[in-house]
């Protein structure tokens, strides 16, 4: 990142983003709608993953289903086993189930430590498959433990961003480009900041396409509380390189803007960011947002979450080309 003095004006201007700057082939937009960034690795899709990681950051009832599954599947496999080396190694009775039923909730009880005393094993290959099964269960218990943990204290953040961005009118016969946004939990965000790079794709003397990146001037970057929304305003004055841009200059360009909040969440004592992109198509031109929140008549505040990328058409006498 590089800063150029254009008179009295200091602006950043990104070479390279980090999804660099050479374009092959058709372009897509760079972060996708829940955050996550358009990059597929060609080295296959096991190597990219990490366990922990896909455990941790999965939803909860994928969560559960893994661990449903494994408990299952071990206990299946130690049925086979004890199936495998008779049934009549294990001590029972009153039991009328099918051998290896027998074995399925003599491991279930083995690898859980709950060892109700009805079924026991007798002999020594016995024996060592009910060790191995009570030392399965407590490091499975233990990764359990820890992955709940990990899970519940892990600190993240659920922004809602409007569906679109706007391009209305701003003080006085000046536009300004606009996105709302707002907290979908209860938690205090507090020392918010924000960032909005804009990137379009250009084509050199050469013919060689590339992509630009520029940051953009906000009209308040820091907020030090979230209790409602946020809109997030970019005055379009001439020194922004979104000015004297039109619909037809935005596809033909490819444009797309990035968007990055960072916060402090109180609840987890931690740092957290949220990613967004708006393309091109996603701009609605001469519009402003509705409200989105009214006081009762006890006086209390009701924010309507529904209604963050609620808009309204209005007409211009002014018309940005």
């Amino acid at each position: 990142m590089s800063k150029k003095n254009k008179g009295n004006i200091i602006k950043d201007e990104f070479e390279d983003l980090g999804f660099s700057s050479n374009i092959n082939g058709r372009a897509r937009r760079l972060i996708n709608a829940d955050g996550s960034f358009n990059i597929l690795r060609s080295s296959g899709r096991w190597k990219q993953q990490h366990t922990y990681q896909w455990l941790v950051l999965m939803s909860w009832k994928k969560f559960f289903m893994v661990v449903a599954l494994f408990y299952l599947a071990i206990n299946f496999l130690f049925a086979i086993a004890y199936w495998m080396i008779g049934v009549e190694q294990l001590s029972y009775s009153d039991l009328h189930f099918h051998p290896f039923w027998i074995g399925f909730f003599f491991s279930a009880q083995t690898l859980t430590t709950v060892g109700y005393g009805g079924i026991s094993p007798i002999g020594f290959v016995a024996n060592a498959l009910a060790a191995l099964g009570a030392l399965i269960g407590l490091l499975s218990f233990a990764l359990a433990t820890g992955l709940l943990f990990a899970r519940f204290s892990r600190a993240n953040v659920n922004l809602m961003y409007s569906k679109v961005a706007l391009v209305s009118p701003y003080k006085e016969q000046q536009q300004a480009l606009m996105f709302r946004i707002s907290n979908q939990r209860r938690n205090l965000l507090a020392d918010l900041q924000a960032l909005m790079i804009m990137t379009w794709i250009e084509a050199d003397s050469n013919g060689r396409r590339h992509r630009q990146y520029r940051s953009l001037e906000l009209e308040r970057k820091f907020l030090p509380m979230m209790p409602l929304n946020w809109t997030i305003v970019h005055p379009i004055v001439e020194n922004s390189p979104f000015y004297s841009w039109d619909k037809n200059s935005c596809e033909k360009r490819d444009l797309e803007f990035l968007v990055v909040i960072q916060a402090y969440d109180d609840s987890f004592a931690n740092t957290v960011r949220s990613y967004h992109s708006y393309r091109w198509e996603e701009l609605v031109w001469d519009a402003k947002f509705s409200p989105m929140f009214y006081t009762d008549e006890d006086g209390n505040t009701i924010l309507e979450m529904e209604k963050l990328g609620n808009f309204e058409r209005i007409s211009t006498k002014k018309e940005f080309s």
